[in-house]
């Protein structure tokens, strides 16, 4: 809904610089505060452009050091946080990568400043459409929710909503828990805190339950050709023997 209402898009130095703190707090999993306020540009920058032997780019994240990784003794195995976004051909309007490019064109060339979100400028120049100067903490940590609010939705949205909705959109792709993981940075059960489940996955547990249905949803809500538990329990009651056969095809056996 944000980019069909064109809240997100690159029209205009402020949109351009909305569209990266989404973008980048979705496909980064980033955390509200810090970790937005504190992108650089230059050689201590957590981003790094990537282009591949075929000439594909992608851009790389690497987090500083945070609280799931904080240099103690405990931690110094955990390796930092790391995700690379590839360039989205099936929707280049909201390709990351060619959108990063851009932002960094537009700013002010040989600028002194190392942060990476710029106040766009009131009056724009031929080559330059941002300041030399970092957005504030207040306008920076509020994008989110004022995009939202503009947009119509209700509720309290942060920059933090992004990272809950990355996990979240994993999660309901049938995304192992790990990976899940890797990309927002969590280190522990915390991760499950972020998992939102779906009416359809909350009526696939009731047709399990029940056993209403031989066509169960699978984790994507689609539904499956082979039923979760085979009908060989109810026709094998009467034998001593139970045999229990599930739908990838393991079957248990159990004795009375």
């Amino acid at each position: 809904m944000l980019w069909r209402k064109q809240f997100l898009g690159e029209d205009t130095p402020r949109q351009l610089l909305d569209t990266l703190v989404y973008l980048i707090g979705l496909n980064f999993a980033l955390r509200a505060g810090d970790e937005h306020r504190f992108l650089r540009v230059g050689s201590a920058s957590q981003f790094e452009l990537l282009v591949g032997s075929s000439g594909e780019k992608s851009l790389k994240y690497t987090e500083d050091i945070s609280k799931t990784n904080q240099g103690s003794l405990k931690h110094r195995k955990l390796e930092r946080k790391s995700g690379t976004v590839s360039e989205n051909h099936d929707f280049p309007e909201r390709c990351l990568v060619r959108l990063f490019e851009k932002y960094i064109s537009l700013k002010l060339k040989n600028g002194k400043c190392d942060s990476f979100y710029l106040r766009p400028l009131t009056f724009l120049t031929s080559d330059c459409c941002y300041a030399d100067v970092p957005v504030g903490i207040h306008p920076l940590c509020s994008t989110t929710g004022r995009l939202c609010k503009a947009a119509g939705f209700t509720g309290y949205y942060t920059n933090h909503s992004l990272r809950a909705t990355t996990a979240t959109r994993l999660y309901e792709s049938g995304i192992d828990e790990q990976l899940i993981a890797e990309r927002t940075g969590h280190k522990s059960v915390a991760i499950r805190a972020y998992k939102r489940t779906s009416g359809k996955m909350a009526s696939t547990v009731d047709n399990i339950i029940q056993r209403k249905s031989s066509r169960i949803l699978d984790t994507k809500g689609k539904a499956s050709a082979t039923p979760l538990i085979s009908h060989d329990v109810e026709e094998k009651a009467k034998q001593r023997d139970l045999c229990l056969k599930l739908g990838d095809g393991t079957t248990f056996s159990m004795k009375f």
